[in-house]
């Protein structure tokens, strides 16, 4: 499936700037003035296409050592493999040669996500000073759908507050009765599937910040974060560390408050991330171009929806012959900009308010390049479409299993699909 790469090089630029950076400038007007050819999306995939494999993520020190151990032993036959980052370590010590374990540089608490674009994952990050129950992975599995779980976190509630006691904390040894939206997780209690969300911005150096860091991801990609309810001490805590991150830096979280206040902005907004724009490479365009030839004729209409890409608009239309081409696009400026970057005779983008007030007359090859549209958007679509004809796009649509995968790539080698449906009589 999709090796999920969703920050780009400028974004993860951007981040990693605001290590020392601490002017006035929000995600709000850094999205807003982003045109990037390297992201990449999320879409819900049914559970049925894929054997999933279960597998705990930790990050550790030497000083740990011993807490680590009893993190380890309340996890052992729960997972089929746990994973360890080992900070600052020189050699793997011999009680840990039976785990997977990695010695790199000391990246601190993001090494936890180190393994995160693995495929096919339910993806849990624990910590080396967690005592978790014997059936955590049970209770936690179905849980997770689409979505990530955390049984710690903070409900934000307001800006410029203190990160560590300004906010609504959900703690993870403490009574829940009913789940709970969070809009900060807890990274040491935390479960996702992979092939719906794969972080990349635990890359930057914005060590000790993880937190914060794959929350605001999250956010920018409509990942729902959630805390379900539990019972008092399921989850507990054998020692008490006093060179914990809530010590290093509490009175002095200037960093925290300025990555908080951004989730803060962003998710009290409504910025459309389908503006942000990519490209596929020559080869990908060369083969997409193939398979719709292959899978059409001249009898069809092509209507492609959203227009960003005009390489691959170009091609199609210089290789394929097609009865009628139309082009829509629910982004004005982006329309007005096409139409006055192409020739007079490829000025025939239009705009749309919705891609639902499309009425299909006709037998069509549809091509729906939006990689940010909502799943239901492209079911609808579909169901609208009339027999005998073909959509291409980047869901999977509703309780239909595609005909056919399309595995592309597109700038820095970032691997993307499209899944091909024919709508039969």
């Amino acid at each position: 499936m999709v090796d999920i790469t969703t920050i780009s090089d400028d974004e993860i630029d951007y981040f990693d700037e605001l290590k020392t950076n601490f002017e006035e400038d929000t995600i709000l007007s850094f999205l807003k003035s982003l045109e990037t050819e390297n992201n990449c999306s999320k879409f819900d995939l049914p559970d049925f296409v894929y054997k999933y494999k279960t597998t705990a993520n930790i990050a550790t020190q030497p000083s740990r050592f011993q807490s680590l151990l009893s993190t380890l032993e309340s996890i052992d036959g729960q997972f089929d493999e746990i994973r360890i980052y080992l900070n600052g370590y020189r050699d793997v010590p011999e009680e840990l040669t039976k785990y997977t374990t990695y010695i790199g540089k000391d990246i601190t608490d993001n090494g936890k996500f180190f393994w995160s674009g693995n495929k096919n994952e339910y993806y849990f990050t624990c910590d080396d000073d967690i005592i978790y129950p014997p059936d955590y992975v049970e209770k936690t599995l179905p849980l997770i759908g689409n979505r990530i779980v955390s049984y710690h976190g903070r409900r934000l509630t307001g800006l410029s507050k203190s990160y560590y006691n300004g906010h609504k904390v959900y703690i993870f040894n403490e009574f829940l009765n009913t789940e709970r939206k969070l809009d900060v997780v807890g990274t040491g209690v935390m479960a996702f599937n992979t092939n719906i969300f794969s972080p990349s911005l635990w890359r930057t150096e914005n060590f000790k910040m993880t937190d914060l860091l794959i929350s605001l991801e999250a956010h920018l990609w409509g990942i729902s974060i959630v805390c379900p309810p539990k019972e008092k001490n399921w989850i507990s805590q054998k020692d008490l560390f006093l060179d914990g991150i809530y010590y290093q830096f509490i009175g002095n979280e200037n960093r925290q408050i300025n990555f908080a206040d951004m989730i803060q902005n962003y998710i009290c907004s409504n910025i459309d991330l389908s503006i942000i724009n990519y490209k596929l490479d020559s080869n990908s365009i060369d083969k997409l171009v193939d398979f719709i030839r292959v899978n059409s004729n001249e009898e069809m209409s092509f209507i492609n929806l959203r227009s960003g890409n005009g390489c691959l608009i170009d091609a199609i239309k210089n290789e394929i012959n097609f009865k009628v081409y139309q082009s829509y696009d629910t982004d004005k400026k982006r329309v007005n900009m096409l139409n006055e970057s192409m020739e007079v005779e490829y000025s025939d983008f239009k705009h749309l308010v919705s891609y639902l007030e499309l009425d299909f007359s006709e037998n069509s090859f549809i091509l729906l390049d939006d990689i940010k549209l909502p799943k239901s958007i492209s079911t609808k679509l579909y169901q609208k479409m009339k027999p005998n004809s073909f959509l291409i796009c980047h869901n999977i649509i509703s309780n239909v299993f595609p005909d056919s995968k399309i595995e592309l790539k597109i700038n820095d080698n970032i691997e993307i699909d499209l899944f091909f449906y024919k709508k039969l009589l």
